[in-house]
């Protein structure tokens, strides 16, 4: 039963994952771009019936997430992620200065 929950769990990241993809393939030439996007469908549904076939199967939520990650790469997306850590970088970036001259205060 924890395996169904699991697999909806992750399952449940699709539209979060397609939303990340989608921002990063933005940063890509056009053609890399589009390759990404083809790439990540395909994962998209090669993973699912991963997940859909593991009702039988011995495994943990850190094997499933594991097979995520092996998938990903094997599929071409190294990262995911890529464009949402850009942006949060940025943030950190300007934040920066105002919390070193906060630290230096109480140091």
């Amino acid at each position: 039963r924890p395996r169904r929950e699991w697999a909806g769990l992750l399952l449940g990241q699709f539209p979060s994952h397609r939303s990340n993809i989608q921002r990063t393939a933005q940063l890509l030439p056009p053609n890399d771009g589009a390759q990404l996007l083809a790439n990540y469908e395909i994962w998209e549904r090669k993973y699912e019936a991963y997940l859909q076939q593991l009702h039988e199967a011995p495994c943990t939520l850190l094997d499933m997430v594991l097979e995520k990650e092996r998938m990903l790469r094997a599929h071409g997306i190294p990262d995911p992620f890529h464009a949402l850590k850009l942006d949060e970088n940025e943030v950190a970036l300007r934040l920066y200065p105002a919390l070193q001259s906060e630290l230096d205060v109480i140091w």
